[in-house]
């Protein structure tokens, strides 16, 4: 949420959530230089209003991804974000979600690692208990 980006000429400074209020400069110096400089009480960011593609309505300037290589559909990550991906999709598109749709065919690509589901590990557990139920019963006759 402290992290913002620059979408272009002031007052368009935001965080991954877009351009949903008014941001003014600090005058402080920024360490990380991921921040505007500037006056301090400038004007860096504004609200603007919402944006829609690909089936979403978000704030303009927010982050959103699409799953794999069609951005057709998007969905909202923001600042926050937890999601769940099936079997089919493996890579993450993120992109900043404006007008300018030139500008964003440079997206970051995300490899998403699938995860076994609990059930998987309670079947493989089950599988191991039989096979050695069996082994040792075998050993006994």
């Amino acid at each position: 949420p402290l992290d913002l980006w620059n979408a272009g000429a002031l007052p368009r400074w935001s965080n991954a959530n877009g351009l949903t209020g008014n941001l003014f400069a600090t005058g402080g110096d920024d360490a990380n230089g991921d921040l505007p400089s500037g006056t301090a009480g400038t004007q860096i960011g504004q609200l603007f209003p919402n944006w829609s593609q690909g089936g979403l309505v978000a704030p303009y300037g927010t982050l959103v991804g699409a799953w794999d290589t069609t951005p057709s559909s998007f969905f909202e990550i923001g600042t926050n974000f937890a999601g769940v991906a099936t079997a089919s999709t493996t890579n993450l598109k993120l992109y900043y979600f404006d007008s300018n749709f030139g500008e964003n065919t440079g997206s970051i690509l995300v490899n998403v690692t699938a995860v076994p589901e609990p059930e998987t590990y309670a079947m493989l557990l089950a599988g191991l208990g039989l096979i050695g139920f069996m082994s040792r019963r075998r050993r006994n006759n």
